[in-house]
């Protein structure tokens, strides 16, 4: 798998097993079935959706073990292929086709964890990973489609239909 694509993947099953879907199997766990339908919309990098409705517990808890099996998986590959450190700062310029629920142009605050890293700026914060040398950010949800880069000092994030570029300039 690619770099790029191994970076999402992994970033998609973190969102999967931190987020809704998983915390209703928490709570279901812990009070017992039956439990209320659940429903994970999954976002693809070319813009598509899926909703998953899970009606049993079965169905929710298969759900969320495969994707929590999937992100182990995952970060295995990552951690055998290695990673890069980003800088933790960066002076940061973006293209007028990126939409404004992105990062604006100024100063980023890069907070990483392994391979794993946040985008902060202003109140907005945005995951990514690294693997190898190259850099995957995903929109929260999915809504917007995922940026990619080669690790440099100057890192060009663009996303997938190459309509939005982010540029990062260590400092």
């Amino acid at each position: 798998m690619p770099a790029p694509d191994l970076a999402l993947a992994f970033l998609v099953a973190t969102e999967i097993t931190s987020g809704g879907t998983a915390m209703a199997y928490e709570l279901c766990k812990r009070s017992g079935p039956p439990c209320a339908t659940a429903y994970q919309i999954l976002h693809y990098p070319d813009g598509s959706t899926e909703i998953v409705t899970l009606k049993t517990f079965d169905e929710l808890e298969q759900f969320v073990t495969k994707w929590q099996r999937l992100k182990d998986e995952y970060k295995e590959a990552i951690v055998q292929r290695g990673f890069k450190r980003l800088a933790p700062s960066y002076d940061v310029t973006v293209s007028r086709s990126c939409s404004d629920k992105w990062l604006g142009s100024g100063r980023v605050a890069v907070q990483q964890v392994e391979f794993m890293f946040g985008l902060q700026q202003a109140g907005k914060e945005f995951w990514g990973a690294v693997v190898e040398d190259s850099l995957t950010v995903i929109f929260p949800g999915g809504f917007e489609p995922p940026l990619v880069a080669k690790f440099g000092e100057i890192i060009e994030l663009q996303d997938t239909e190459s309509k939005c570029s982010i540029t990062l300039r260590a400092n």
